[in-house]
């Protein structure tokens, strides 16, 4: 597949994410670069010459009624493994690994339970 680049040459889609500095990937060559941040803890597509930012300030909770139980941010400094089609960071939460997976213009979030987190009260 390709893409008319600014300059109107024909690229070839690349969706692979490459290392562009420490901690971030992107995926540029696609007419929606995307993004991965973990210096700065977010995720992205640009379009056009807009940042569209996704996955800042991730928490989890558990919830009775309208009250939020054991609220625990995330972090961004666990362990991490990248490749072409994304990263993953083990223990994002305790007890849940975290996927970014990146494809042509996008990024799927996804999450694994390890063991059940405590968010009792």
């Amino acid at each position: 597949m390709h893409y008319k680049d600014a300059s109107g040459r024909w690229l070839t889609i690349d969706p692979r994410m490459k290392k562009s500095e420490y901690r971030i990937f992107k995926a540029e060559q696609q007419p929606y670069p995307s993004e991965i941040n973990l210096a700065q803890g977010f995720t992205s597509l640009k379009v056009n010459a807009e940042k569209i930012l996704f996955n800042q300030q991730v928490r989890m909770f558990g919830l009775s009624g309208s009250e939020e139980l054991n609220v625990q941010h995330s972090s961004n400094e666990v362990f991490f493994t990248a490749g072409d089609d994304g990263v993953e960071q083990r223990n994002f939460f305790s007890g849940v690994y975290r996927q970014l997976v990146a494809d042509r213009g996008s990024i799927e979030t996804n999450y694994i339970l390890i063991h059940k987190p405590e968010i009792d009260s």
